[in-house]
């Protein structure tokens, strides 16, 4: 059994998910334009009557409603009535998918919404959920408004995500995609759902390539790539048509509840079940994404066409503008407000070839903890599927800025070889998990920014030896080393490094560290291991990272250190060294670094190597 829904078409056990409390005003427990409510309890085998859906266009239409039984129990705790439905085409059709939330009337009474089929199924039967049961969210107390939402629980900022940023770069990509599954909130379902995605400037490759970090969509994915509800309107750049503002909700109107929208739009279609006098409307009969409260433009669907389908037939609509907002995601439906949109964050994403051309997108993306990082990745691969020319193999440099209202987290760093794409974008989704999917105080990103510069071909180096000029050298003078690079063809190339050596420094040995700039991000985490615990510590953090075409070098002397709370002291004392060991103070830190620099080379770069000598005070 499938939901048939332009929602999540899944069987979900009832009050399965958490529910968040949430103010509601008060509506009276009675039908639109003064129809009364039918109890299940009054509901009987062989009553017929009427369901109001949008098949083309917006225009409301009627179909005939036959009821052929009661389901008690049909989910835990939910019955459902069986019916067989009629007219607009529904006896070839089946149900439709974006029909889910169509009111059904019995003698006038609004019984329920039309919410579930059953694909492959040969005649045109459906479930009803009961109308009670939908009315029920809108007595909730609170205020209707939807408070942030979290997924960790441990506390702090994920540790194995922060430190999936500074590994070797080929270890990178399997890191983040564990990470992030291990993250992934489930859908609250007994079983496999459908969705009649509605979409514009996606490809439906976009939605295959992350059909795994897609999961918590529940059939999402499935239906998605295989290109179910693609339409080429009403969004999609600059050739896109105007939509045109929301027409005011009614029963039976069609809708979309709206996860990206701008250059590119992406949501899912239902209709409507009930509109309160003031202006709370109640749709779908099932959940959207299950997640209880939070917060998501609403706005009503133009429907080209009904697809036929011997799976599960689909409308294929587009949205107008956002002018509504859902507010509650339950088991019974949805439930939301014609007072205002919800807001969402902005995303400019910018592309640039290799002959300098730059192309750019507008986008806005549902703001939700649980979803930002999936979308940010969504958008992401579309965009560079949509404008990046060069093939599989290529380099691209990339630089993720995440605006809040304390200061922006940037990232930015050169990938290359055919998985240059999938490490730019799951970079892109690790940020912003660590920024919004945090237990840390409050995070808000108000902007996001996706900045890419792409050529063909994999360009790479690697650090196969170095050589000091002199192993002896005086304090306040240079340590110079000639590095010598390899690239992936075998050619060869040499570049100097330099640093001073403080003129502070006693006698002794001082170590001379080349890297890449991962591995050098690596040796600054472990003289400096504290993890950040406020936002901006994670900005400062981040700050820090070296992207790993940098030819980075650094001087390092001995020395004992401990990692308190989120900072990290150096060049301790005997006596203060001995005082944090009793107090439970890790004494890890057993270098820390006197002066470093970095060469950008535009290039990867892979590889690092330690080079030892002696510091001497002139003789005289």
């Amino acid at each position: 059994m499938a939901w048939a829904a332009g929602a999540l078409g899944i069987l979900v056990a009832a009050g399965s998910a958490p529910l968040a409390r949430a103010q509601a005003p008060s509506v009276a427990l009675r039908g639109p334009a003064g129809a009364d409510i039918l109890p299940l309890s009054e509901v009987r085998r062989g009553q017929k009557g009427y369901g109001l859906s949008v098949v083309t266009g917006h225009a409301i239409e009627r179909f005939e409603v036959e009821v052929v039984d009661l389901l008690p129990n049909a989910a835990p705790g939910r019955a459902y009535v069986l019916v067989r439905v009629a007219g607009l085409g529904l006896e070839k059709s089946g149900v439709v998918a974006g029909m889910s939330g169509s009111p059904v009337y019995i003698d006038g009474r609004l019984m329920g919404a039309l919410s579930a089929t059953w694909s492959f199924s040969k005649e045109p039967l459906g479930l009803v959920t009961p109308i009670e049961a939908m009315l029920a969210m809108t007595t909730e107390p609170g205020s209707g408004r939807t408070p942030p939402v979290r997924t960790t629980t441990t506390g702090g900022i994920d540790g194995d995500l922060l430190r999936s940023l500074v590994l070797p770069v080929e270890e990178r990509v399997d890191a983040f995609r564990a990470s992030l599954e291990a993250r992934q909130p489930r859908p609250s379902s007994q079983g496999e759902g459908l969705l009649a995605p509605v979409s514009s400037g996606f490809p439906a490759s976009s939605f295959s390539s992350y059909e795994w970090l897609l999961r918590p969509l529940g059939g999402f994915a499935r239906l998605a790539s295989s290109g179910a509800g693609i339409a080429g309107v009403g969004g999609g750049g600059p050739a896109s048509v105007a939509r045109g503002k929301s027409l005011p909700l009614e029963p039976g109107s069609s809708m979309i509840a709206l996860l990206v929208d701008g250059d590119f739009t992406f949501g899912a279609t239902g209709t409507v079940t009930w509109v309160g006098k003031d202006g709370a409307f109640l749709a779908f009969g099932h959940p959207f994404l299950g997640w209880g409260d939070l917060e998501l433009p609403v706005a009503t669907a133009h429907v080209a066409s009904v697809m036929p389908s011997t799976f599960q037939s689909f409308k294929l609509s587009w949205a107008h503008e956002p002018a509504y907002r859902l507010s509650r995601d339950r088991d019974p439906g949805i439930f939301g407000f014609t007072d205002r949109t919800a807001p969402m964050v902005p995303l400019a994403f910018r592309f640039e070839d290799s002959t300098g051309r730059v192309s750019t997108r507008s986008l806005r993306l549902a703001p939700s903890g649980k979803i930002l990082p999936i979308l940010i990745t969504l958008v992401g691969e579309a965009g560079l599927t949509v404008l990046d020319p060069a093939p599989r193999e290529k380099t691209l440099r990339f630089r993720i800025v995440l605006d809040g209202p304390d200061g922006s987290f940037v990232y930015q760093d050169v990938a290359t070889g055919p998985r240059a794409k999938e490490l730019a974008l799951l970079t892109a989704s690790t940020l912003a998990a660590l920024v919004v999917d945090s237990d840390l105080a409050e995070a808000k990103i108000t902007g996001i920014s996706m900045s890419f510069v792409s050529e063909p071909g994999e360009k790479r180096a690697r650090i196969v030896d170095a050589a000091l000029r002199s192993r002896t050298v005086a304090p306040g003078e240079d340590v110079v080393a000639t590095v010598r690079l390899r690239d992936f063809r075998g050619g060869e190339s040499a570049r100097v490094v330099r640093l001073t050596v403080p003129p502070e420094t006693p006698d002794g040995k001082l170590t001379l560290f080349v890297g890449d700039g991962g591995t050098f991000s690596s040796l600054r985490m472990s003289l400096d291991p504290a993890e950040p615990r406020t936002l901006p510590e994670l900005s400062r953090w981040l700050s820090r990272l070296t992207p790993s075409s940098t030819l980075g070098a650094a001087l390092l002397s001995g020395g004992r250190g401990a990692a308190t709370g989120s900072g990290t002291l150096s060049a301790l004392p005997p006596s203060m060294a001995a005082l944090l060991a009793g107090s439970g103070e890790r004494l890890d830190v057993s270098q820390r670094i006197l002066a470093e620099s970095g060469t950008d080379l535009g290039l990867p770069l892979a590889g690092a190597i330690r080079l030892d000598f002696d510091v001497e005070k002139p003789r005289h």
